[in-house]
């Protein structure tokens, strides 16, 4: 098991945009946690319209999903990827494109779950879909960037790799998880995420935006 934890990637402009999602996710967890613990049956309400369900899609789901997680390890794991892959694609894009190319992401990934399962009845959540545009765009823009991470195996250390290297392999474990049927992941969205948030950043590259 390895975790990233930095970057070697320098920033022009103290980091914003991303610190506020990371926010806004953990508060509607907190928020989410309490009202399950008090009122069960608006928990049940609240969680269900902020849920993207492919075969009765709204605007609120394809937003409140990208907030939404359905636990505490789903939640950290998601919030340490946009810690460290969040600011440096911030940096570059802006925080008012940042921002707008954040949600978009998120409600790509979800055309391409629909795609691959429309009839789908069960509710997908979680900030993963968009932070995958992310790491997209991340690889396009600073393949070469070195990620430090943290490693569980045998023995514990931290190492530094290319961006690239670390990218194409949880790509990859995406294509794997959905050959091997998908199990709980929604290893469709995620792939759509990268693929969104890679050509929207060759496309500005190509434009010179």
């Amino acid at each position: 098991m390895f975790l990233p934890i930095s970057t070697d990637r320098p920033r022009k402009r103290p980091t914003l945009i991303t610190y506020w999602l990371m926010g806004l996710s953990i508060g509607v967890f907190l928020v989410m946690r309490v009202l399950w613990s008090r009122d069960p049956v608006l928990y049940a309400r609240i969680w269900e319209t902020m849920m993207f369900v492919p075969e009765t899609p709204t605007l609120l789901g394809l937003i409140g999903y990208q907030f939404q997680h359905a636990n505490l390890m789903h939640l950290l794991g998601n919030m340490l990827f946009l810690w460290v892959f969040g600011p440096p694609v911030e940096d570059r894009f802006g925080r008012v494109g940042f921002a707008v190319f954040y949600l978009v992401g998120g409600v790509a990934a979800a055309g391409m779950h629909a795609m691959v399962e429309p009839n789908s009845m069960i509710g997908v959540v979680g900030a993963s879909v968009s932070i995958s545009g992310v790491t997209g765009a991340f690889l396009v823009l600073f393949p070469l960037t070195r990620i430090r991470l943290l490693l569980f195996f045998i023995i514990i250390g931290v190492y530094a790799i290319p961006a690239w290297w670390f990218i194409v392999f949880a790509i990859a474990k995406d294509m794997f998880y959905g050959a091997m049927g998908g199990g709980n992941i929604a290893w469709a969205a995620h792939l759509g995420g990268y693929a969104y948030g890679a050509a929207v950043s060759m496309a500005l590259l190509w434009r010179r935006v």
